[in-house]
């Protein structure tokens, strides 16, 4: 299991066979632009789906974006009590 896997899980909210499944169809793809399969066109499947194309075409703005994520609390908190 990935940590990219498992994390692409964890924020589109399913299971990490799921997300495996989509990363491995990015990695697939040619084109970033080309159209998803049926099963990631809605829902669950089209968040995963939209983590995977970033992490496989865009892996900096993927951590960054996560590193960011994480940073917040920390900041406010910084603040707060600062």
């Amino acid at each position: 299991m990935s940590l990219t896997a498992s994390i692409i899980a964890k924020l589109s909210w399913t299971d990490v066979a799921l997300a495996r499944r989509a990363l491995d169809t990015a990695s697939a793809l040619d084109d970033a632009n080309a159209l998803p399969p049926a099963e990631f066109r809605r829902g669950a499947g089209a968040r995963c789906y939209a983590f995977a194309v970033v992490a496989r075409y865009r892996p900096g703005l993927l951590w960054a974006g996560l590193v960011a994520a994480a940073a917040i609390p920390f900041f406010l908190l910084v603040r707060i009590f600062h």
